[in-house]
This record gives C-alpha cells, structure tokens and sequence, in this order.
C-alpha cells in the first residue's frame, strides 16, 4: 500500500485498528467469564471480516492493480 501510495491507507489501517479493539474488548469479556462473548466475538469476527473484504479489500485491490497497470505502461 505505502509503495502505491494507495490513498486510502490510513482509513484501511484504521478498520484493522479498530477491529483489534472491539475484538480485545469482547475477548477480555469472554476471559472474565462471560460465557456469551464467546458467540459475539465469533459472529462479530465472521462479520467484520466478510464486510471487509468485499468492501475494503476490493477497494485496495482495485487500487493497487491501477497502480501496477500505469507502472507496467
């Protein structure tokens, strides 16, 4: 991303940061016991992660194939 100078990095790192967030918050939950995080943090996970990469990463990809077109020409 840095090399291409994809213009939405920050954003990109950002969801990645505040996945890690929500997802230490509802692990720390499931380590004091609560026995229902568990569920939230798998469905939370699977979500996240579907969303991300049909939006997010496509976006990237989008991006970084542009990038590695105009290189090639």
């Amino acid at each position: 991303m840095r090399t291409a100078r994809y213009p939405l990095a920050l954003w990109h790192k950002r969801q990645h940061d505040t996945v890690r967030k929500s997802g230490k918050a509802l692990l720390t939950r499931l380590e004091g016991g609560d026995l229902q995080a568990a569920g939230e943090l798998l469905q939370f996970l699977a979500d996240w992660l579907h969303d991300h990469m049909a939006v997010t990463d496509r976006m990237m990809a989008a991006s970084l194939r542009a990038h590695a077109r105009a290189r090639a020409a």
